[in-house]
């Protein structure tokens, strides 16, 4: 009886070929690396902005949607209560009238990398706070387009709190291009302004926001492409 036929493994020549094709396009980014962090440079540093600069907090109907958690666990309601506690902590004003919730720990700012998430998480229980968290992005956009990566409070010499938006390490080491995480949380705001209004609609302050969002969203997009744009290949920079 004649053994049966080996069954042979798949050639690799399509994974070599898929391979070497992302190797090469990941060696083609890198190499342009130098003149995109340059360019993604341009007007770097700091922007300072007051509260008259700052301009209108929108308003929302009810601030507090709600959040109620309990359990006959007591290990598990401590660790509830516990969590709350800490978030509570992490809530602190920027400008008068304007709380917004830092990353927390030693991390006493808000970065466009987590914290417009962050006031999305907060927003079932203050949504005017959530809302900060993303104000505090939209109002220190600069006019090129180019969304901070960093905010924080500071005050003058008369105690007077202002806003600082950074865009880039002044020292040159870092670009603080930390990506587009805030768009998807920023809805998420708009949804709970939605519910903090009686009659679903939102109210007026909802589709103003949502408005500014679209236009500062539209003008990072614009600026990703103009400045992260590589050699003419209809793709943006892999690495930043």
């Amino acid at each position: 009886m004649a053994p049966p036929p080996l069954s042979l493994p798949p050639p690799l020549f399509p994974f070599f070929s898929l391979f070497r094709s992302g190797v090469f396009f990941f060696v083609q980014n890198l190499l342009q690396l130098p003149a995109l962090y340059r360019r993604s440079r341009q007007h770097h540093g700091e922007a300072q902005i007051t509260t008259a600069e700052f301009g209108h907090i929108y308003s929302t109907a009810n601030t507090v949607v709600g959040v109620t958690f309990t359990t006959s666990d007591d290990v598990l309601q401590r660790i509830y209560d516990k969590a709350v506690s800490c978030e509570e902590g992490n809530r602190k004003e920027f400008l008068p009238g304007l709380h917004v919730v830092v990353e927390g720990s030693v991390y006493r700012n808000v970065w466009l990398e987590t914290q417009p998430m962050g006031g999305a998480m907060w927003a079932a229980r203050n949504v005017t706070e959530a809302l900060a968290n993303s104000l505090v992005f939209l109002r220190t956009q600069r006019v090129d387009g180019r969304l901070p990566g960093m905010v924080s409070s500071a005050t003058d010499g008369v105690g007077s709190s202002y806003l600082t938006a950074m865009y880039c390490y002044a020292r040159g080491d870092g670009s603080l291009l930390q990506g587009n995480y805030w768009s998807v949380p920023a809805v998420d705001v708009a949804f709970f302004m939605n519910q903090s209004v009686p009659d679903g609609t939102g109210g007026p302050d909802m589709a103003a926001y949502v408005g500014e969002l679209h236009v500062a969203l539209e003008a990072f997009d614009d600026w990703m492409w103009r400045t992260r744009h590589g050699r003419g290949t209809e793709t943006g920079a892999l690495i930043c």
